[in-house]
């Protein structure tokens, strides 16, 4: 029974692993009977699409020998190595590596994590990486027994880290926007969802502001764990003012950012962040969305902020829809701390500052042609958009989205 192909969507097959190692027997020798170099791409585009919906069931299956062979073909075919490799990364962000077998180490031509900033830029680009998307404690929420926390502590695949994200550079560099105390897996989760093995090491850190779920994983930089020195760390003057009074600092080599004035967190980077003032609670240093621009998409991280009237006042915008087109953004991960102000009956949800889902969704309605991508993240263990319910249901049905963990955004 396992080595029958199994049938897929689209009406073909998926061999399972006898059948693909004789398939891959009876390949031609000849380059001259393998076609020419598109043809080859596009059967090898077909055969990852194929493996992506196998990878989905939970096995691997002859990856190694693909992209061994891919990588060697493009010696002789250059006009398909671009291509393979970007289908490569494609499914591989599809399917995070967790679900699937190691890299066989005895394969030299294989992608080893140690080859990732050797591979052709035009591969690469810049992509940006959900690394979390819950509200500062996460889920499971300390202290807390609500369903959505005590379904996390029975099981981990239910667990969502702080809100943090990855950009990964047309150099291969890294560079993390927060730091939760998710910080390990959070880097781990990095390198699964980039396909590199290993863990993502930054090469630099960027803040939005000082609560806690955004920079309680700063102290893991330190000498008690992974013992950095002089990493670049990006902040407004206030934030670089209070992590030093809490004695933070020590790992870092810190620049102030002026609002607004785009910059490159390091050089070669191929794209830029711009600090942009949001208002939030501001009792220890002020707060900034973050805009990555890269060089064909811009996308707004933009996990806090009090009420969207003093945000677009601010900017001097009147709709969400308006300031994100002047802000020139194609992706928009936005607060959505909690779905409505019943969601805590407890609190007076009046002195909460986040502006919650439903009203963004009517200031929003539904979304039309020429309309940015929004993903809500900072996701509240309260938050109905957890669980995919009617909530969910309403919110996708109008255009928008809820980022998941691991969500890749190619910039």
């Amino acid at each position: 029974a396992e080595a029958a192909p199994r049938a897929v969507e689209d009406g073909s097959t998926v061999p399972q692993h006898g059948a693909v190692r004789a398939e891959q027997r009876q390949q031609p020798a000849s380059r001259h009977q393998e076609g020419d170099p598109q043809r080859r791409a596009a059967r090898f585009g077909l055969w990852c699409r194929r493996q992506a919906i196998h990878w989905a069931g939970g096995r691997a299956v002859g990856y190694d020998l693909a992209v061994s062979r891919s990588l060697r073909r493009s010696k002789r075919a250059s006009v398909g190595l671009t291509f393979r490799l970007e289908y490569i990364t494609q499914v591989v962000a599809l399917f995070p590596l967790r679900e699937l077998s190691p890299f066989p180490k005895n394969r030299s031509t294989c992608i080893m994590a140690a080859n990732v900033r050797n591979l052709p830029l035009a591969s690469m680009g810049v992509s940006l990486i959900l690394l979390g998307i819950a509200q500062d404690g996460g889920v499971p929420h300390a202290g807390c027994a609500c369903s959505h926390c005590m379904a996390a502590h029975q099981d981990h695949r239910s667990r969502r880290h702080p809100v943090a994200c990855g950009v990964r550079g047309v150099d291969g560099s890294m560079h993390l926007i927060e730091a939760s105390r998710s910080l390990c897996d959070q880097l781990h989760l990095w390198a699964q969802t980039l396909g590199i093995g290993g863990v993502a090491k930054p090469d630099s850190v960027s803040l939005t502001h000082v609560h806690i779920g955004h920079v309680d994983g700063l102290g893991q930089f330190g000498k008690e764990v992974m013992g950095a020195r002089g990493l670049p760390l990006y902040a407004s003057s206030s934030v670089i003012a209070e992590m030093k009074k809490r004695e933070a600092i020590e790992p870092f080599s810190p620049s102030e950012v002026s609002p607004m004035q785009g910059f490159a967190p390091s050089e070669g980077c191929g794209f830029e962040l711009v600090f942009v003032p949001v208002p939030h609670r501001d009792e220890f240093s002020d707060t900034h969305a973050i805009l990555i621009r890269g060089p064909s998409r811009s996308a707004l991280f933009l996990p806090d902020h009090d009420k969207w009237s003093e945000t677009l006042a601010k900017h001097g915008a009147e709709t969400i829809r308006g300031w994100l087109s002047e802000l020139g953004v194609d992706i928009a991960l936005i607060d959505g701390t909690f779905w409505d102000s019943s969601e805590l009956p407890w609190r007076d949800m009046s002195k909460v500052a986040h502006p919650t889902v439903s009203e963004s969704l009517s200031r929003l309605g539904k979304r039309g042609e020429g309309d940015p991508e929004i993903h809500f993240i900072h996701l509240n263990h309260s938050n109905p958009l957890l669980n995919q319910g009617k909530e969910y249901d309403e919110l996708v049905g109008a255009g928008w989205g809820v980022g998941w963990q691991g969500e890749h955004f190619s910039l």
